[in-house]
């Protein structure tokens, strides 16, 4: 691929994709003529710069996120399979409070409605029977009366 004697454009660019544009960086068996290719050949003179550009432009890019406790908390604690309370998939919060008393609330006094509005009736042995009220029964005994001839129950 790149050899000491002689350095092509193709070898040169490969050479910059692999190790970048620093020449402190590239392999010592081959610096002295890629450096002397680049100050020699223009067009490995601008692959050099352009390598160059992008590099400051993707350190620019890049800026490193301080590491304080929380960060080390957290990550340690994925590490030790623990999960902390701000990383939970369901959060209770005041609103989801406030929307669980109130469903419970609506539910309590609806349920206390329909016990005092739904009548009882009584049947053979004792046993209480709440009857709802439909369409076409005046009293809960003949709806009861229609639901045994019709062989509901």
């Amino acid at each position: 691929m790149m050899s000491e004697t002689k350095m092509t454009l193709e070898a040169f660019r490969d050479l910059l994709d692999r190790h970048g544009a620093e020449p402190a960086r590239w392999p010592a068996a081959v610096r002295p003529a890629a450096v002397a290719f680049a100050a020699a050949d223009p067009a490995a003179g601008r692959l050099l710069d352009g390598s160059r550009h992008l590099a400051r432009l993707i350190a620019a890019a890049a800026v490193p996120q301080p590491v304080d406790a929380a960060f080390v908390g957290r990550i340690v604690g994925r590490i030790d399979g623990h999960v902390g309370v701000r990383e939970t998939a369901f959060r209770f919060t005041r609103r989801l409070a406030l929307a669980s008393a109130t469903a419970l609330t609506v539910c309590l006094v609806a349920g206390v409605a329909f016990g005092l509005v739904v009548p009882v009736m009584q049947v053979d042995g004792g046993t209480d029977i709440a009857v709802l009220m439909l369409g076409g029964a005046d009293d809960g005994d003949a709806l009861f009366d229609e639901m045994l001839i019709g062989g509901v129950l």
